[in-house]
């Protein structure tokens, strides 16, 4: 497992030093949009879902944001 952490992280180091690879705003967006839809499913609602996370929407995206667009990196 760490071995595993190491790696996507010289993946994601290299991938960010890379000129070819561009992630943009509505990529993650839309990304993290789909995401949220998925666990409102899971939970029922927007609401059970801020109740189990103890967060708003918002505040979820905004937690998430960064690990998306690091998702994405690696991805490509």
């Amino acid at each position: 497992m760490l071995e595993e952490q190491i790696d996507r992280l010289v993946v994601l180091a290299v991938a960010k030093e890379d000129s070819t690879i561009v992630v943009d705003f509505n990529e993650i967006n839309e990304n993290l949009e789909r995401r949220i839809s998925v666990f409102v499913d899971m939970f029922g609602s927007k609401e059970a879902l801020e109740d189990t996370m103890n967060m708003s929407i918002k505040e979820i995206k905004a937690e998430y944001w960064n690990e998306i667009k690091n998702m994405i990196y690696i991805e490509k």
